[in-house]
């Protein structure tokens, strides 16, 4: 499916990087170097910040920069290097089990996609992959006979009880997971949702509505989703006011499904709703979209909605085919730039904590186009 990147943008983030990446490789700008950030990027080249960014984040990912928590974008102590070419690492692996919750298809693409994608990547570099549990992360020795090189861990493992038996490791660690920077000091390789909320709130805009409905779960998850969506619409020219919130009880075992269709049943019956919307789970999405169907109303005709995580990219296609236009949520991406990003530590550690930006796009389906 395509991706909503307009022409112009895209020319444009490619000549800053083009320009960067140039200036890098003839010395220019030398390793260490402190690069301008987006804002001032986006002054110089007469762009959006979101371009600007857009630049850094992918050079980032490419090796030539690296962005340190706290402190900036820096041009990288060896710019373009690519994973080291050596073998035998172990590489240590947490993500919560809920397996004792879910099963099946839902389950994969809800939360076994990336320790999956992680031990594929592992061992086709020649490493080792090998599982660490929430349960002994609570144990400051939970390492003892592990001999781990680096761990790789989901952010809902990490927490205050967790954090000083991480901090006080040898070895790298990287977080993964999280849809924006944690305050825990540990190396993170994120989404940019950011991006890919404010594309989204251009495709709104750019459509003539006025008014968005913003629909989610009543859970921390999703709040924190739905505030940096409604920052992302006032980026595109939305009011607070512009922003309709409509949330729903969270029900326990409930990916989100029940959630929407509950909410979606419960819109349906307001004669006066304009029937435009974006949801923060593509889940809770499956549920909402689910009673709209059943009502007989089609997409994109009859109503809007733009969602998030591209969970239909993982073949879990509850409606037979993929329909959600939704933003991207590039799980295996992070995974594997979270494992070079290890083995390049482990390789020659840094100096600080280096944080990582992927960036997300607008995938185009049926309920918007």
């Amino acid at each position: 499916m395509p991706k909503v990147i307009y022409p112009n943008k895209k020319m444009k983030t490619a000549s800053i990087k083009e320009h960067l990446r140039k200036q890098i490789d003839l010395g220019k700008i030398l390793p260490g170097s402190l690069v301008g950030g987006a804002n001032e990027l986006a002054r110089t080249w007469k762009v959006s910040p979101f371009t600007a960014n857009r630049a850094l984040a992918e050079l980032t990912s490419d090796g030539f920069l690296e962005r340190i928590q706290g402190k900036g974008t820096f041009v990288a102590e060896h710019p373009g290097k690519s994973i080291p070419a050596k073998t035998g690492y172990r590489i240590g692996i947490c993500f919560p089990d809920f397996s004792n919750l879910i099963s099946g298809a839902s389950m994969f693409a809800a939360f076994e996609v990336l320790p999956h994608a992680a031990k594929d990547f592992i061992k086709s570099h020649g490493y080792s992959a090998v599982d660490v549990s929430f349960d002994e992360l609570h144990r400051a020795n939970f390492d003892k006979e592990l001999k781990l090189d680096a761990l790789l861990i989901s952010a809902s493992c990490v927490d205050d009880q967790t954090i000083s038996n991480l901090l006080n490791k040898s070895y790298p660690v990287a977080m993964v997971l999280q849809t924006q920077d944690s305050f825990y000091p540990l190396h993170q390789v994120i989404p940019d949702i950011n991006q890919g909320f404010y594309q989204a709130a251009q495709l709104f805009a750019a459509k003539g509505f006025s008014k968005i409905n913003l629909v989610f779960s009543d859970i921390d998850t999703h709040h924190d989703r739905a505030e940096i969506f409604k920052r992302s619409a006032r980026w595109a020219g939305y009011a607070d006011d512009d922003i309709i919130c409509h949330s729903s009880p969270h029900l326990a075992g409930d990916l989100g499904q029940l959630s929407g269709n509950r909410l979606a049943c419960k819109l349906l019956d307001q004669i006066d709703q304009e029937h435009v919307y974006f949801s923060v789970s593509d889940f809770f999405s499956f549920g909402f979209l689910s009673a709209f169907l059943d009502k007989g109303l089609k997409p994109n005709k009859d109503f809007k909605l733009i969602s998030f995580d591209n969970i239909e990219e993982e073949n879990l296609q509850p409606f037979g085919e993929p329909l959600l236009t939704s933003v991207s949520f590039s799980k295996r991406q992070i995974v594997e730039e979270a494992i070079k990003l290890l083995a390049c530590e482990i390789d020659k550690p840094s100096t600080g904590t280096i944080v990582r930006r992927i960036p997300e796009d607008v995938i185009i389906r049926k309920t918007f186009y």
